[in-house]
């Protein structure tokens, strides 16, 4: 038998940041479909001693939301916009991802492209002054 006793406010304020995240990570999963992030919510707390979560989102070792994380207002924000909010992040990332692939593959097609059909010797500039120059006197 294991006997509680009554709970600390900030131990209450805990409780609710984990459900809120909780509840944010089902969102994602079932209105966005989004299953691979990790969350982690951090609690601050301002001068006035009143609670600010930021979630903190990412997929394998990138950061979806950045240093400073996604600000939710503990009284009037819901799992619901953050999930919203973290699942346009998580998508605008991915799309970035995928076009600096592409471009980065693009890239070295076109690079072996140019060594293929180059002879074996790349002349940057016809500079005569420059040492091994096929156009030196």
């Amino acid at each position: 038998m294991t006997r509680y006793t009554e709970p600390t406010t900030r131990q209450l304020e805990e409780a609710l940041a984990l459900i809120f995240l909780a509840d944010t990570k089902r969102e994602l999963r079932t209105t966005g479909h989004i299953r691979d992030l990790t969350l982690e919510i951090e609690v601050k707390y301002t001068v006035h001693n009143q609670r600010q979560y930021h979630i903190h989102a990412s997929r394998g070792t990138q950061s979806i939301t950045g240093e400073e994380g996604y600000y939710v207002h503990p009284v009037s924000g819901t799992p619901y916009t953050a999930a919203w909010h973290l699942g346009m992040d998580a998508r605008n990332t991915a799309r970035k991802l995928a076009a600096a692939r592409e471009s980065a593959a693009e890239a070295t097609a076109q690079a072996d492209q140019v060594a293929a059909t180059s002879s074996g010797q790349v002349w940057l500039c016809p500079n005569p002054t420059v040492n091994n120059s096929p156009w030196a006197p």
